[in-house]
Formats: structure tokens, sequence, C-alpha cells
């Protein structure tokens, strides 16, 4: 097994996420192709050794003109660049993706990093990814989850057969060298930090809330409220107020640090990660990336982010939407003493060391590839 593709719906996301099992697969002298549309990352992937190809599908579009020329090249792509295997990263690359392997007989594995909006909303729509679904994922070589709760959905719908062809994930996993554990703390002052796409249901606008009344009462001197991200392109509906923002910002409510390149240098500022998400999360890689580096978090109890929290032990649990509990439970944080943040920091270490460390991830890919 020489030429293996990789496809999802960015560059960023297959060098951010597979960086690691990239170059793994690269040493092992394997040819590896990327599959998806070009942005700043694509360049990155070249220049360590991947053969980058443009896709013609976007993650956000519904147009049924676009998608029907997306899925009609993919499989046209697949007919004339042939592959000894296609690794599927995200909704539209696991079933456009699967389909073009189906119709190329070309072996797939499929990655469900999450369902996002489309299994929240019931609808045609939702209707007819799980029509898609069906026909595709019993078919591939592996089906991998991030988490329990997306398996029994596809379980429950009969998407997938029970004691089939699936197996589940640690999320992403976590690059522990990268990732290294911190040295200090503050402790003149604490520092919240949001990190994520700039949208309603990632949490931004609750967070941004529950920063206002927190400062307005005035009981917290010595903390600040920090924004990571970066607005979506096409997702008008979810998107966060870029007005809201500017007025929160301008009122000295949040601090706004824009896009980072080097997490683990941005998150050397952090004291505790917030990500009050209700989007269905496959495993949320910056709650990975702060345990990873001792920064205890407060995330929701919804898909995804409770695979990562034990409430009172690496950091708060709050109930989704709800911005009095967020904002109880950031007032909590800030109330610890020093040592019992230090404490909550190495559970936090602790718990990804033992249960998400990448290489559990990479090595269950190469099993696949040395069957």
């Amino acid at each position: 097994m020489k030429r293996v593709l990789l496809s999802s719906h960015n560059t960023w996301s297959i060098y951010n996420f597979r960086f690691n099992l990239i170059k793994k697969l690269i040493n092992a002298d394997k040819e590896v192709h990327i599959y998806s549309p070009i942005d700043n990352y694509s360049k990155k992937l070249t220049d360590i050794g991947c053969i980058v190809h443009k896709s013609d599908f976007s993650g956000r579009s519904k147009n049924i003109f676009k998608e029907f020329y997306a899925l009609l090249s993919w499989i046209l792509f697949l007919k004339r660049t042939k592959f000894d295997i296609c690794l599927h990263f995200g909704i539209k690359p696991n079933i456009y993706g699967s389909i073009a392997s189906i119709i190329n007989n070309v072996p797939y594995v499929n990655n469900i990093t999450g369902l996002g909006d489309i299994f929240i909303k019931k609808n045609i729509l939702q209707i007819f990814v799980k029509y898609l679904y069906l026909l595709t994922q019993n078919k591939a070589k592996k089906v991998f989850f991030q988490n329990k709760d997306d398996l029994n959905i596809f379980i429950e719908s009969k998407i997938i057969r029970k004691n089939s062809n699936y197996d589940l994930l640690p999320g992403s996993g976590v690059d522990l060298n990268r990732f290294k554990k911190k040295d200090n703390i503050n402790n003149d002052k604490i520092n919240f930090f949001f990190v994520g796409r700039l949208l309603k249901s990632k949490g931004i606008e609750l967070y941004i809330s529950a920063a206002k009344k927190i400062l307005k009462e005035d009981k917290f001197k010595n903390i600040e409220f920090f924004i990571v991200g970066f607005f979506e392109e096409n997702a008008s509906n979810d998107s966060l107020s870029k007005k809201f923002l500017d007025d929160s910002i301008d009122s000295g409510f949040v601090k706004y640090l824009g896009k980072s390149n080097f997490m683990e240098k941005t998150l050397l500022k952090a004291d505790c990660v917030v990500l009050p998400s209700f989007y269905r999360e496959g495993t949320p890689r910056i709650l990975l990336e702060s345990c990873a580096m001792g920064i205890p978090i407060i995330t929701t109890n919804s898909v995804g982010c409770r695979n990562v929290i034990d409430d009172k032990f690496n950091g708060f649990m709050i109930k989704p939407e709800c911005i009095d509990d967020l904002k109880l439970s950031i007032e909590k944080f800030a109330s610890l003493t020093p040592q019992q943040r230090i404490e909550m920091g190495v559970n936090a270490r602790n718990k990804v060391e033992l249960e998400f460390d990448e290489n559990i991830v990479i090595n269950k890919y190469f099993e696949l590839f040395n069957d």
C-alpha cells in the first residue's frame, strides 16, 4: 500500500490535526496526496512532502447543482488518479469520498469528526444525509468515531451494524510533545480564553455575555477575558455579529487576539479555557490541547465536549446554552486558590496522557495499513 489520499473540508485542518499521521506515512515510504479546497495551509502540506489536489466542494454549500458537480468531480478524480486507500475526515468527504471510492473500487476509511448541526435540526436535509450515510458507511474498511454519542446514533439509525466495521478513537488525539505542560500559573490575575470559530453554536456569544455580566458586577478585580478565533465564511446564520464583538471589545469586556497559528504559544497566557459549545462536536481539539498544557477547562455536558471534562477534576462542566451556569462556573474558577488551580491543571495533563495521546490514533490507522 503506497499511495494514500487524505480528504477534508480544508487543508488547515489536515495540517493541524493530521500532521504527525502524515509525517509517519511519509517516513514509512507512502506517497501522500491531499484532496481539499485550497487555503493558506496547502503550501505547508506541499513543503512537508504531500501532493495537494484542489477539490470542487465547499463545506457550507447546500446548492444542489454545486453539490452534484462536486460529487462528479470527485468520482472523475479517483478514476484518473489511482490510490491504494482513501482516508476521509468530515461530513462531505465521508459521503462524497465514499461514493467516489465505491464507484472506483478503492478501499476507504471514514472518520466521523462530528455531526455538526445537521443531526440537531430534524428536516429533509437530515433525512437525506442519513440516507447517504446508510448507503456508504457499511462498505468502508473502517469507520472511526470520536465519541460514543455519534457512534450510538449511527447504530440506532442502522447506518452501521453492531459489531461491524467501526472503532472508537480519542478524538484526533493531541501531540503531547508539542503541547507541553506549563511550568507556572499567573498569581496576580486570571486569564480566561475562548478559542474556536466565532459561531454562536460554539458558545462565543454566551461567553461574551457572561464576561459582561461578571465584569459589570465588579466582584473580581483580577480577571480578563480573551478570544482567539476567526469568522467562518458562509456561516451567516450561526456567525457571531461582528458589531457585537466590536462593541464588546470597545467597552473593554473582552480582548480579541485574532487567529493563532501557534496555539502552544498562545495558550501560555491562558489560565482557563472556556468552550460553552452546544454544537455536535467530535472531540474538540482545543480542549485536548489546553489539558495537555495543564490548563483547566470549562465546557458543556454536550456531545464531544463531555468526553474531555470531569467535573471539578480538570475543570467545570456546565449545562448547554445556560449563561447562568457558565457565569457561575467562571466565578467558581476565579475563586479557587492558586494551589487548587495547579491541582486541576495536573489532573488535566494526566487525563490526556492516559486517554488522548495522538499516538493511539496514529497506531489505529497503521493497523489498517498493515492488514
